[in-house]
């Protein structure tokens, strides 16, 4: 579930989305993952990335749908070991991150869908972009302009 977030509140359970930053979090229960741990779970859709805050760690693994297991959830694992060496509860909290990680993969893939089609529909014709093709039709409609073109004809005309 994805909520947008009022206020932050340390420790608590909540899940937010905020629109500057393109992160949506996951809604942490604090009976099932240690939140004095692990701070955030959340997915950046421009960097189709997850993003683990834990013990003051950020970590980032890319999103591979291809190979999940593989590419997206070992190489937090080894991370979160590497950050937590030392932990009482470190495989717990390895695995209870992991779980949710799991428990939410319908989520992210919605937002990295969401993410490809606004980036498909930001394009138009091709690599040519919105911005650039409204350029080029302004200049066009300028340029057809009888008036602009009359002074053009003229100055080619007395050349």
């Amino acid at each position: 579930m994805i909520e947008e977030k009022t206020d932050t509140e340390e420790g608590n359970s909540y899940s937010q989305k905020q629109a500057e930053n393109h992160i949506e979090y996951l809604s942490l229960d604090p009976s099932n993952i240690d939140t004095s741990v692990v701070s955030a779970i959340g997915t950046d859709k421009y960097l189709n990335s997850i993003l683990l805050w834990v013990n003051n760690n950020l970590s980032i693994a890319t999103i591979n749908f291809d190979d999940f297991a593989e590419k997206t959830i070992k190489p937090p694992k080894r991370n979160l070991s590497e950050v937590l060496v030392g932990h009482k509860s470190r495989q717990s909290i390895i695995n209870s991150v992991i779980t949710m990680i799991l428990s939410s993969i319908e989520n992210i893939k919605r937002i990295c869908q969401q993410q490809k089609n606004e980036n498909s529909n930001e394009s138009i014709d091709g690599d040519v972009g919105r911005d650039v093709k409204q350029d080029a039709q302004l200049l066009v409609e300028l340029a057809s302009r009888k008036e602009n073109t009359k002074g053009y004809s003229e100055a080619v005309s007395s050349t």
